[in-house]
């Protein structure tokens, strides 16, 4: 199970191949974290990069709700 968002990594990408979990590491030190299904990886390390990206992003969101 992912980490984050707890769902399995049997789930199957748009071509339909199996994806399986990303062993999540610090970028900096090395340091293993925790398994993270592809989606989540990519958050978490867009969000590393940029810490100020997360909060944008939720007030973009917040900004564009139904």
């Amino acid at each position: 199970m992912c980490a984050i968002c707890r769902q399995p990594g049997t789930r199957r990408g748009s071509g339909g191949e199996s994806r399986r979990l990303t062993v999540d590491h610090d970028h900096r030190t090395g340091v293993v974290r925790q398994l993270l299904c592809g989606r989540c990886n990519s958050v978490t390390w867009a969000v590393e990069e940029s810490p100020g990206l997360l909060e944008a992003v939720r007030a973009y969101l917040l900004k564009h709700a139904r």
